[in-house]
């Protein structure tokens, strides 16, 4: 039962590692099937690892489908594998830089750093499913190590000449990234390495608009991004955080500019956003930063008229708000 719970608890951290890189491995195999240097770097053997390699196994399990040899090895953190593999000539830049993105993935950047000592492309870059049929082109090793804090291996790739400013098949990059997953550490080193605070993806959204805390808001606009910046649809990002209900961001944007009057789509004003959800606070923010109560959007709706049912009717009230 015990060796049962180890073999259903590993499988889960490979498949775990698969999905997140975006790697498939064609699940349901068993494991006889599996290749035997792939199977024995997943399984820790590397008495069997080196036997193979010295047998002429080869280290790019040429001909295989899903990750590499030296993908596993470095996403399992079996550096000393990752080394024996190296030295036997694996390829690893193979499979679109599977190895790099799991070197980027890993939490020790140990593998990662060896990779990129060794040449290693650090601008490797491959399509990630994003779940219901869509899916990423253009996705960086460096947005792979954003998207999850690895700060470190965040520096490593960009001290090997990870470009910064690239952008995946959505227009974002790795600022954007670090903005939409709250990562203030990363977002300050890719800001560091100069990446542009006012990039926009194809709907138009720069890093702000997707920036979640206060912090991370304050890092970008002490970096230049636009704060009233708009998206294709005429968001900005004092709407979108005004919708949300984050008083804190919405402190901060108000604090630094933010046109609190500025329509949106169909007309609405952040007050409108922010009294259909009913998030007081934030209304109470907006009306000191003199909103206007009685904005009407392109419906001609106030905000008064879609917070009735909210609980911001009572406070639109007391500040004038007419029926």
């Amino acid at each position: 039962m015990q060796r049962m719970r180890l073999v259903a608890v590993t499988a889960g951290l490979y498949v775990t590692w698969v999905l997140l890189t975006g790697i498939w491995y064609t699940a349901g195999k068993a494991q006889s099937e599996k290749p035997a240097l792939s199977s024995a770097i997943q399984s820790g053997d590397i008495a069997t690892v080196q036997r193979l390699l010295t047998e002429g196994a080869d280290p790019d399990g040429a001909g295989e489908k899903g990750p590499t040899p030296l993908a596993i090895a470095a996403a399992f953190d079996r550096l000393e594998m990752v080394q024996l593999l190296l030295d036997g000539g694996a390829d690893m830049n193979a499979r679109n830089g599977a190895a790099v993105f799991a070197g980027a993935y890993c939490p020790n950047p140990e593998a990662l750093e060896l990779m990129l000592e060794r040449g290693a492309d650090p601008n490797v870059s491959t399509t990630v499913d994003r779940g219901n049929g869509a899916s990423t082109s253009g996705y960086t090793a460096l947005m792979r190590a954003t998207r999850l804090g690895r700060s470190e291996n965040v520096r490593l790739l960009l001290e090997a000449g990870a470009s910064v400013n690239a952008v995946d098949g959505d227009g974002r990059t790795a600022l954007h990234h670090a903005a939409a997953a709250g990562e203030v550490e990363v977002a300050a080193a890719l800001i560091g390495a100069g990446a542009d605070a006012n990039a926009r993806d194809k709907g138009g959204a720069t890093p702000l608009h997707l920036a979640r805390t206060a912090e991370l808001a304050d890092a970008l606009l002490a970096q230049g991004a636009d704060v009233n910046a708009a998206t294709a649809a005429g968001w900005t990002a004092l709407m979108s955080a005004s919708l949300r209900g984050s008083a804190e961001l919405v402190a901060i944007l108000l604090v630094r500019g933010a046109r609190v009057r500025a329509a949106g789509p169909n007309g609405w004003t952040p007050l409108h956003f922010a009294g259909a959800k009913g998030h007081v606070e934030v209304m109470k923010l907006l009306l000191a930063a003199s909103a206007d109560v009685n904005a009407r959007d392109e419906a001609g709706m106030t905000p008064l008229a879609v917070s009735k049912s909210t609980g911001g009717a009572k406070l639109l009230r007391e500040h004038g708000a007419a029926e």
